[in-house]
């Protein structure tokens, strides 16, 4: 099922295009010449990087494959480490798949054993992860080094699974406190933390952040458990989980548990717990968080986590309950599937299939790649590219793709042109945009900071050309600020090209477009803090009062010509800048205005007006 749903998604070709970089000798970037941390999983990209450059198979089909075979490689090794729980206490029984029915009748675990993204070497680091604990549990010996830098890797393969290392290393420490000495103990956490250490030194002082940029961008410490609750209830609900939960429960976890403490197992008792506790604790971060917008992705791990160690149990009597989970199965196999809609309207899944740039019309050759020439390339959604008859900045790199959807077009262009991420997730001035709590960006959870028109312009256009607001590009309908018209919008545009000379704005440049030295990599460490912290609000003025220390707005620029009324409620120079500009509403509404000239007749925005 896993190859029959192969697919390379969106956000998966982000890892791709960062990987050619790599192979390419460009480093891991999205933008040459911009160090920017755009992946989420650095040992997914390592993994990639290392068989691009050892095999010469497409980098789509790599990505499948090795996620898939990742996928497959976890689930035997949950059933080699549950089987060790079970000859506990029941040597000779012949041992059932119980947890690893569950996972394998989930169609999203289908959809996702391969997508481009790091989900498959996340089951083979869990499935790695309870086989090496349960070899430690069953025995009297001391974990291995090699085993502690396994489970240390948490971090690296995605950033919240840094819960499940310091929870099995606590397990370890803990049971092992009495006969290790101090030393020992030292040796043992140095062991597991010594690659995380390392990438995070590096993290610092080649990104000059704490975080990946993606994390900046999502807000990924800010709570929002209404939207997290819909994302699990669309996963819970999808595949009626709350019945081989209760099931597991009854015939599996209560069981396994008490055999194991009749039996004096105390280390496979509390691995057992942690393993549940944790995949528990990932589930509530996610709720907690918001989600993702895509169908149950983040919530696998958890329900792998929670499966793993009663993936197989013996067939006895005190595991009966568990053929209660037959009917569930055969269910979720035949008829529990997600809706299958657009982005926009619920979750989104996978298309099955659909593997490399030429299964989504980007390939080599492709007509749509004709689009994309030198200047500045402006694409609607995923699809509409079109040359603009705007011109670049001198300092900006040509071609300029401006793009909401970073994934599969930047990957087909190749390395070279520079891609302009109008939602932030490769942006870091973007990323550090100011989101309000509430947005009205439904449902796009981890995707509410699209750049404002006054930005773009300022960051890619020659200073003082005369442009309207209707001409640029905007990731979403509904943009973090509202944009003015006429001179107004002039002027906030100059207020935003002279925020992005303050002195903490060009700073934070400087941290990852200047050339990489010994004192700028440690310069970097040292102002990863504050870049980290770094918000900038989207109101250019608010900004440049915030940066520049001033309450005196930037002079104007040449003033571009426009006829009738100024300011904010400008009359539109051309019907591309009829746009809704109320701040409470923001909605497009149009209304027929006549003017008070004789013969003439102007379309203009009007909402919420008193």
């Amino acid at each position: 099922m896993a190859w029959t749903h192969r697919s390379t998604i969106d956000d998966g070709f982000i890892y791709l295009r960062v990987v050619h970089q790599v192979t390419e000798g460009h480093g891991p970037v999205f933008n040459v010449g911009e160090r920017v941390e755009a992946f989420t999983g650095p040992l997914w990209v390592a993994v990639l990087s290392v068989a691009d450059l050892l095999t010469p198979v497409r980098l789509e089909w790599l990505s499948v494959v090795i996620g898939i075979a990742a996928t497959m490689g976890g689930l035997v090794l949950l059933i080699a480490g549950s089987a060790k729980f079970c000859r506990l206490y029941e040597p000779d029984a012949l041992l059932v798949p119980f947890g690893l029915v569950v996972l394998v009748s989930a169609a999203a675990m289908w959809f996702y054993a391969s997508s481009g993204l790091e989900t498959g070497i996340t089951f083979l680091w869990l499935g790695g992860c309870l086989w090496l604990l349960a070899t430690w549990a069953v025995s009297t010996e001391r974990l291995r080094r090699w085993s502690a830098v396994v489970l240390g890797l948490g971090w690296l393969v995605r950033p919240e699974l840094v819960m499940y290392s310091i929870t099995f290393l606590a397990v370890v420490v803990a049971l092992q406190w009495r006969t290790d000495t101090w030393r020992e103990r030292v040796r043992l956490l140095i062991a597991a933390a010594a690659l995380p250490f390392a990438y995070q030194i590096f993290r610092m002082g080649y990104y000059g952040a704490l975080v990946a940029n993606t994390a900046i961008d999502k807000e990924g410490f800010r709570l929002r458990w209404v939207r997290g609750w819909r994302y699990f209830v669309d996963f819970a609900g999808t595949y009626w989980f709350v019945v081989p939960l209760v099931v597991m429960l009854v015939g599996g976890w209560i069981p396994l548990t008490t055999a194991l403490a009749r039996a004096a197992q105390r280390r496979a008792a509390w691995v057992v717990g942690a393993f549940v506790a944790t995949g528990a604790l990932n589930t509530l971060y996610v709720i907690a968080v918001g989600g993702d917008y895509e169908h149950a992705r983040l919530l696998l791990p958890s329900l792998f986590a929670l499966c793993a160690p009663i993936a197989v149990v013996p067939a006895v009597r005190r595991h009966l309950a568990a053929a209660a989970l037959a009917p569930w199965a055969i269910a979720a196999i035949a008829v529990m599937r997600p809706p299958r809609v657009h982005l926009g309207q619920t979750y989104t899944l996978p298309q099955p299939g659909a593997v490399t740039t030429d299964d989504f019309r980007w390939g080599p050759g492709s007509p749509q790649l004709r689009n994309v020439s030198k200047g500045l390339v402006l694409v609607t959604g995923f699809a509409d590219v079109g040359p603009s008859d705007l011109p670049l900045a001198p300092s900006a790199h040509d071609p300029t793709l401006a793009i909401s959807g970073i994934g599969v077009l930047p990957y087909a262009v190749g390395t070279e042109p520079y891609v302009l991420d109008l939602l932030g997730l490769a942006d870091p001035f973007t990323a550090r945009l100011e989101a309000p709590l509430r947005t009205t960006l439904l449902p796009y959870p981890g995707h509410e900071k699209p750049l404002p028109r006054p930005w773009f312009a300022a960051r890619v256009l020659p200073e003082n050309f005369p442009v309207q607001a209707g001409q640029l590009p905007s990731a979403k309908s509904d943009e973090l600020e509202p944009y003015a018209f006429g001179p107004a919008f002039d002027q906030q545009v100059a207020e935003a090209r002279a925020v992005w000379d303050c002195p903490a704005i060009r700073q934070l440049r400087e941290s990852y477009t200047s050339k990489l030295t010994v004192g700028r990599f440690l310069s970097n460490i040292v102002d990863s803090f504050a870049n980290t912290r770094l918000r900038i609000p989207p109101d250019p003025a608010a900004a440049y009062r915030k940066f520049c220390g001033s309450n005196a707005t930037p002079a104007l620029g040449v003033p571009r010509p426009s006829g009738g009324a100024s300011g904010l409620f400008a009359v539109p120079a051309s019907l591309g800048d009829v746009v809704s500009v109320d701040r409470s509403l923001r909605r497009r509404t149009m209304h027929e205005h006549p003017e008070t000239a004789p013969g003439t007749r102007h379309v203009v925005s009007v909402s919420g007006f008193v």
